[in-house]
């Protein structure tokens, strides 16, 4: 067996649909480099560093008022009703039937997940409302998994099983849909750009990050079949991933990061990292589709999610959306049009900064 045979299986894609994928994005790495350079500026700089990836989102006016949990879940209701009133009734479903956690309170850390009841098909969404812009598109991604497994409550237990490059499809989905909307009904150019910066800060981590730790894991593997590596290895490999993927859009390298990333050390799941790349275009690539297939999409997306234990990507692409994961036009598409974000961005940045 090659040793990403076993990954690809978990996650129920084909090795061309992996190769298609990377080609497609090291191809268009020069649009997360933009997306990287316009955060860079955005924060007074000329490149990004390592060290800055984590940083917040820089703030161009004093933060507005904290919105309301209610008020949160009656904007996500009515995003999600954009795309079909039965989504927005799911989300008022959950909150009718306080299936949905948000307080704040001293004996609960920051973050947020969503959990599923075999029995009984139903979700709990359990978080840490802040109630920042962030923590609504929180709230409306861990929705979107209640939503997935609400889609699939009813097939048998063996059916909604699904691989995690698949497991991201409805959550980003509906936190784009949020987002979206949120723009929609932005004050000012202050308010979008904090709106935008996470959208953004998405394309350098999934476009570059991503496929820089898959570069860095693939070229350990095969150098480890022949003998184990010492550590000044391990950090030139890292290093050449790093600055392959990057590029100019980084100040230097990190050739440390395998030290760090808690994803390198999960002994039961190897290339703990290319599924993230596909669910997050995937993903996007299905949310996108959505002025092409109008009227029919609805339908076709509650059956693509329904189908996501019991067919492979490719299956499901076919079957749903009628495109090819296992050729460059999905995915190129789909690049294109975040593209057009990122230009968005930029203009917004030049706005913020040089007035």
């Amino acid at each position: 067996m090659h040793f990403l045979d076993a990954p690809l299986h978990v996650n129920k894609i084909q090795q061309a649909t992996l190769d298609t994928l990377l080609a497609v994005c090291e191809a268009s790495a020069p649009v997360a480099r933009r997306a990287a350079r316009a955060m860079a500026r955005a924060a007074g700089r000329e490149q990004l560093g390592p060290w800055d990836l984590r940083a917040p989102a820089p703030e161009f006016s004093s933060a507005g008022a904290a919105l309301p949990f209610d008020t949160a879940l009656q904007l996500i209701a009515a995003a999600y009703a954009g795309v079909d009133e039965e989504m927005g009734d799911f989300v008022n479903l959950m909150a009718e039937r306080r299936w949905i956690e948000g307080t704040v309170t001293s004996s609960k850390r920051p973050g947020a997940y969503c959990t599923r009841f075999p029995k009984s098909g139903n979700s709990r969404v359990y978080m840490t409302y802040g109630g920042s812009s962030s923590d609504v598109i929180t709230l409306a991604h861990e929705l979107g998994h209640a939503f997935h497994a609400w889609a699939m409550r009813d097939l048998p237990d063996s059916q909604r099983s699904y691989g995690m490059s698949l497991a991201e499809t409805a959550s980003t989905f509906g936190e784009t849909a949020v987002r979206d909307a949120m723009l929609q009904r932005a004050p000012d150019p202050a308010a979008r750009f904090a709106i935008m910066w996470e959208e953004i800060a998405a394309l350098p981590t999934f476009l570059l990050n991503i496929p820089a730790r898959f570069a860095f894991e693939n070229a350990f593997y095969q150098r480890r079949s022949e003998r184990p590596l010492r550590p000044s290895e391990l950090n030139t490999l890292m290093a050449e991933a790093w600055t392959r993927w990057y590029g100019d859009a980084m100040a230097e390298p990190d050739p440390l990061f395998w030290a760090s990333k808690l994803h390198f050390y999960i002994s039961g799941l190897s290339f703990y990292n290319f599924p993230y790349l596909f669910g997050y275009l995937f993903s996007t690539g299905v949310y996108f589709k959505r002025e092409a297939l109008g009227g029919d999409f609805y339908a076709r997306y509650v059956a693509l999610l329904r189908d996501t234990g019991r067919m492979t990507a490719e299956q499901l692409a076919r079957e749903h959306l009628q495109v090819s994961l296992e050729e460059p036009a999905f995915w190129a598409q789909t690049i294109e049009r975040l593209s057009a974000r990122v230009a968005e961005f930029e203009a917004l940045v030049s706005e913020l900064t040089d007035g």
